[in-house]
């Protein structure tokens, strides 16, 4: 007990640019899920620590991954990159349009 109430007292005086070192090379992301991704995960939107797109998207789809399509800041991707922190991460379904 007496070392949560250490820790908790250490996060509340370590700033945002400490929290950023903390975490290394990770960056904060908004991550948003639509369709079959959102029925998967039971999750429409949260904030995750990543360091790039396919192991955000492998640490989330593990079994699913092939079928997930991914966009960072409203723009569709197909490869791995680099995170920053505030980006938006979206994943979704393939999608078909009649």
């Amino acid at each position: 007990m007496r070392r949560l109430a250490i820790e908790f007292c250490r996060r509340l005086t370590q700033g945002p640019f400490d929290q950023a070192l903390a975490r290394g090379n990770m960056a904060q992301v908004q991550v948003l899920f639509f369709g079959r991704m959102a029925d998967i995960t039971g999750m429409r939107k949260t904030v995750r620590d990543a360091d790039s797109l396919v192991g955000l998207r492998d640490s989330l789809f593990a079994g699913d991954a092939a079928a997930v399509r991914m966009s960072v800041n409203q723009v569709q991707v197909f490869s791995d990159q680099t995170l920053a922190d505030g980006d938006e991460v979206a994943f979704f379904s393939v999608f078909s349009g009649g």
